[in-house]
């Protein structure tokens, strides 16, 4: 059992994918937006990416859009276009991971 941060950093990272039929890493993500017509008509976008159904976020964001939306559904995909975005990103992450 390690007793320091040196320890730990002497320990290493070990990055593992599971077995086939129980793998660690399922990367999956939940996006919502709230659409807001009056004042400024900016609206709120947000989003999460988990490595599995058992792990906390390991990317999380929300954000005010920079554009002016035409209706809800146009929010909505905007969120998912970012949370997209942030998946393929974070899965060439990980494959560059198992790589090194």
């Amino acid at each position: 059992m390690p007793n320091s941060l040196s320890d730990i950093l002497l320990a290493g990272l070990t990055f593992a994918r599971g077995l086939e039929t129980n793998p660690l890493v399922e990367l999956f993500g939940m996006c919502d937006a709230f659409y807001i017509p009056t004042y400024d008509s900016k609206d709120q976008l947000g989003y999460a990416v988990f490595l599995n159904l058992n792990s906390g976020a390991i990317e999380a964001k929300s954000c005010k859009d920079s554009t002016v939306s035409t209706s809800a559904a146009h929010v909505k995909l905007k969120a998912m276009y970012l949370l997209m975005l942030s998946i393929i990103w974070t899965r060439g992450f990980l494959m560059e991971l198992r790589t090194t």
